[in-house]
């Protein structure tokens, strides 16, 4: 993950001002925590929702 991290921030798509170790570790934390809570979601819609609050944060998303 940490390597991940390493291209996609030399690459411009992730955040530069925060230490991939700290990117791996959120990432890391946010799937323990998802997979030991309620309710459970099916497969994809776990993966989903990780991704969207690791990338997006948790800001609103906009309505389409």
């Amino acid at each position: 993950l940490r390597r991940l991290f390493d291209r996609a921030q030399s690459a411009g798509d992730i955040r530069e001002d925060i230490p991939n170790s700290w990117l791996t570790d959120a990432l890391v934390g946010l799937v323990v925590s998802v997979l030991s809570s309620r309710p459970v979601l099916g497969r994809e819609d776990t993966i989903a929702v990780v991704s969207a609050l690791f990338l997006d944060g948790a800001r609103p998303r906009p309505v389409s």
